[in-house]
């Protein structure tokens, strides 16, 4: 059991620990939860348990995390575990997060658990993350916009598609597919030209997006 690898970790038996701790994730049961969170205490193995914790998505699950993330707000696997559980009352302190000053690899996984989460009152925030300086940040900020079928951030996402950053693009032209607004159809296409390697993802993006009523002749 986990209980029995902890109490053994005391003497350096760490792998034993981490096994028990994966084993408990593939298993996606409740009864687990206890035992991971006591896992949460120990820095060598919160990573693992953060994930297991996630994938099984139970409320006292997601209240665990939470309190990790207030106590160790500067932990990735913290943050994407909450996305992963699906609480909706983890969404507002990731929110938070995208506005506030956290580096870069925890805003990018912010972007990514709103948009796990379906939290649409984060759109404006992450079509502000469009901006961003980093890249990876832009990228799932752009990916979580399709995710959420944020219409208000079509615009954005096609100032988007110019971006330097050729995973950028690749998040945008994917969300402009979700989104189906025509206005897409003309910079799609542009956006195809000018990079041939994402011209099979502007194709199938350009399938979901309708074309314009051809108008009759009288």
């Amino acid at each position: 059991t986990l209980d029995a690898a902890l109490k053994a970790k005391a003497g350096g038996e760490n792998e034993a620990a981490l096994l028990a701790i994966r084993q408990l994730r593939d298993t996606v049961s409740t009864s687990a939860v206890p035992a991971l969170m006591r896992a949460l205490r120990h820095k060598d193995l919160r990573d693992a348990a953060a994930e297991a914790l996630g994938w099984i998505g139970d409320r006292r699950a997601a209240k665990a995390l939470l309190a990790e993330l207030v106590r160790d707000g500067g932990r990735v696997s913290i943050v994407i575990a909450l996305g992963l559980a699906g609480d909706k009352t983890s969404a507002r302190p990731l929110h938070a997060c995208l506005r506030g000053t956290a580096a870069p690899e925890i805003r990018a996984a912010c972007a990514v658990a709103v948009g796990e989460l379906r939290y649409p009152k984060a759109n404006a925030a992450l079509i502000n993350l469009l901006r961003d300086e980093s890249a990876e940040v832009r990228a799932h900020a752009a990916e979580s916009l399709g995710r959420l079928r944020a219409s208000s951030a079509a615009e954005a996402l096609i100032e988007a598609l110019a971006d330097s950053d050729v995973n950028v693009v690749v998040e945008a032209v994917q969300s402009l597919g979700l989104l189906r607004h025509p206005m897409a159809r003309e910079p799609l296409k542009k956006t195809a030209e000018r990079l041939p390697s994402v011209a099979k993802l502007v194709e199938d993006a350009m399938l979901r997006i309708p074309a314009p009523k051809r108008e009759s002749k009288p």
